[in-house]
């Protein structure tokens, strides 16, 4: 009875969706915008020159389609908005929607051996950690009582080893000296540009006879990117242009390195450009130094040349996608911060860039302790255990203790252990969800959807439910016997834990046998 109810749906559904093309096809065609030209895809659901048009969905009223898709199109400006939308409809039949379902179930399969693995392997990781966090807090010594090779804890000041200024060689900032800005240890250059960003916002109906129907709209919009926006990649790529970004992020070190003086002052240690590196850009760089040293700003009167020049004879294509002339990117200051260079008022291409830099600081390290050369010179670099297993190489910025510094570490440690334990979870719920899929599908031949009657989608919450309680009780098992080899005691109670979930929930207790 479902199925030839669903069929006689489906028999409706295809009449009045003729009917209402044949009373409104002929007066929309005279009065519809005409619709942008677009590419063939390989998706096998692709568009040629012959259309049809689809009146069924009121939202899309000026929608193409072929056979499994259709397609719309809206545009308007609007300065800092969203600028036009995009709309592609698809249709799934039943037996696609089955053939990709038994895809997934071979998927899930591999997913229900990598996810016990991933627990196994990082409990034993977790513990080896703790291990090594131990060794260190009881290993590592001051310099004055270590030798060298051996693991020290050091606190001092991070300076240059040499005098030369460190600047950002595209701009020439900071001017080393005139802004009173000096020994500057690392600089970091942060870039970002004006772009078209495409959203894609999508919903998904089930249909008679078991099929299914997404209807995905990408809508754009401009907004201020760090990273480069391809808009190559967009869905429509007539009216939404990003030219390429004329200079990008970048962090400077200098080249002499820097050196740490302990904190009595009587040691200064070379440090390796792994320990150098660490060192965090957390100043912001503001013009106003130089006004304070009565020094005139920096004009950066950089040639950038222009704007999407590349293969276009110095042109770009404007908001509604003509090309125009191209045009000169001279930077100028909008802030004590901020350089911005590019169109203006701000529109895409326009770029905005800020300095950060990290002056001489207080740093604490745990590192080892290595002679380089004559008596004296020595260096705090990387240090690897025995045989191997593990290495330290840290710094953080500002006066730690030994204790400070391992607690962070154990904490670290803790957290990385919870995220890959819910990632494992997480894994082995999707993989029974995978493995569970045909059954949502083979429901689906019974949705009627003006009842609202989708069969399938209770199906799939059912076993989306139980899946995630099989999940969690087999990740609490993998958990348990991985602690027995590490941690016995614990072990044993995760282990009663999880007992407890496949046999307590199946097998509620009743008021009858309580008493």
């Amino acid at each position: 009875m479902i199925l030839v109810a669903s069929c006689f749906v489906a028999v409706s559904e295809a009449r009045v969706r003729s009917h209402k093309q044949q009373q409104r096809q002929h007066n929309l065609l005279d009065h519809s915008p005409p619709l942008p030209a677009y590419k063939n895809t390989d998706s096998g659901i692709g568009i040629d020159n012959d259309f049809d048009i689809d009146f069924d969905n009121e939202h899309h009223p000026y929608s193409t389609q072929r056979s499994l898709q259709y397609r719309s199109s809206s545009y308007g400006s609007s300065y800092g908005g969203s600028y036009g939308s995009y709309t592609e409809v698809e249709n799934r039949s039943w037996t696609q929607r089955l053939g990709d379902s038994l895809w997934g179930v071979v998927i899930g399969f591999i997913l229900s051996f990598v996810a016990p693995y991933l627990l196994w392997w990082n409990e034993g990781r977790a513990v080896e950690r703790m291990k090594q966090i131990k060794y260190v807090e009881e290993n590592a010594r001051p310099p004055s009582s270590s030798v060298p090779g051996g693991l020290v804890h050091v606190v001092g000041l991070a300076r240059p080893r040499k005098s030369s200024p460190l600047t950002d060689p595209v701009f020439g900032i900071p001017e080393d000296g005139a802004s009173g800005i000096h020994d500057i240890l690392v600089l970091k250059r942060n870039v970002k540009m004006y772009q078209w960003v495409e959203e894609e916002h999508s919903r998904t109906r089930k249909t008679a006879g078991g099929g299914e129907e997404t209807i995905r709209t990408y809508s754009y919009h401009k907004e201020w990117r760090s990273d480069e926006v391809n808009s190559g990649d967009f869905r429509e790529q007539g009216y939404h242009h990003n030219p390429p970004m004329q200079v990008h992020s970048k962090t400077f070190h200098r080249e002499g390195g820097v050196e740490l003086l302990e904190s009595s002052g009587r040691s200064v240690y070379g440090m390796s450009d792994q320990l150098y590196y660490q060192i965090p850009a957390t100043e912001t760089y503001s013009s106003n130094h130089y006004d304070s040293y009565g020094s005139s700003k920096p004009t950066a009167s950089i040639d950038f040349g222009t704007i999407g020049g590349g293969g276009g004879g110095g042109r770009y294509r404007d908001n509604y996608g003509a090309f125009q002339s191209s045009f000169e990117v001279p930077p100028r200051w909008i802030g004590p911060s901020t350089m911005e260079f590019g169109p203006s008022p701000v529109d895409i291409g326009t770029h905005q860039v800020h300095w950060e830099y990290s002056g001489p600081c207080t740093v604490s390290v745990i590192a080892q302790l290595r002679m380089r050369g004559i008596v004296g010179a020595t260096t705090l670099t990387e240090w690897k255990a025995d045989n191997g297993s593990f290495t330290v190489c840290r710094l953080e910025i500002g006066e730690k203790s030994l204790q400070e510094m391992v607690a962070t570490m154990r904490l670290e440690n803790n957290t990385l252990t919870w995220v890959l334990r819910l990632v494992g979870l997480l894994l082995w719920w999707i993989a029974f969800r995978l493995i569970a899929s045909p059954l949502e599908v083979v429901f689906d031949l019974g949705t009627i959807p003006f009842l609202g009657l989708e069969p399938g989608t209770l199906v799939s919450y059912i076993t989306g439910f139980f899946g995630f309680l099989i999940a969690l009780g087999l990740s609490l098992i993998v958990i348990a016997v991985a602690w027995l080899f590490y941690r016995p005691v614990r072990g044993i109670l995760l282990l009663v834990s999880a007992i407890t979930i496949f046999y307590v929930i199946p097998h509620p207790q009743t008021p009858e046998k309580l008493e």
